[in-house]
């Protein structure tokens, strides 16, 4: 599950709400709740100071939180990882998501090489697919992301296991929005095989 809530200056009030969202992710049966970090630096040390107190009720509710690269201070694998080690929890992990690199860095940064900052870190991926100048409404494999070289160092660096999932498609009407979310089922199953090479259809 994907929430967020609005972060204050007091560590307490964030508390509170991120043990709600926890709650939720707990009922719906969702074992990852994937936080979008925090953009104003003066709320970064009770935002993640609020994470930390809140590792361990997550885990007792089956619940492992995560942040994945989203802009401003969590632009990059870096970033991330200097989050993560700033909450220093076992149970505050990475969601990675190539298109987002390429997306945050406006193309500049490659998700092959960005991948090589995460070891350790990730749990989960978003299939995220990118085009330029700027889009990310991209079915997987039809953009810029070289999908088998990432995963292939995502695996390297301990990502062995764990969800990977489509977050966006092409646009299109109803039928082919099906149609580009059958072909990106079809992509992924066949590079978690490990079978496939950049440019496979």
């Amino acid at each position: 599950m994907y929430g967020d809530y609005t972060p204050t200056a007091e560590v307490a009030a964030n508390v509170r709400a991120l043990e709600r969202l926890v709650d939720h992710t707990a009922r719906c049966g969702s074992p990852d709740l994937l936080l979008g970090g925090v953009g104003d630096v003066q709320l970064q040390e009770p935002y993640y100071r609020a994470i930390r107190e809140v590792c361990d009720f997550a885990g007792s509710k089956g619940v492992r939180l995560t942040i994945k690269p989203h802009g401003g201070q969590i632009a990059t694998g870096p970033q991330c990882r200097q989050a993560i080690e700033r909450v220093g929890h076992g149970n505050f992990r990475l969601w990675y998501d190539p298109g987002n690199i390429y997306y945050y860095s406006d193309g500049e940064r490659d998700p092959v090489v960005d991948a090589a900052t995460v070891d350790g870190l990730v749990v989960g991926m978003s299939a995220k697919d990118f085009l330029p100048p700027k889009e990310v409404l991209v079915t997987p494999g039809t953009g810029r992301v070289d999908f088998p070289r990432v995963m292939a160092r995502l695996r390297e660096g301990g990502f062995r296991q764990g969800p990977v999932l489509v977050e966006t498609l092409a646009k299109g009407n109803l039928a082919q929005v099906i149609a580009e979310a059958r072909k990106a089922r079809a992509f992924l199953a066949e590079l978690l095989r490990g079978g496939m090479t950049k440019g496979t259809p």
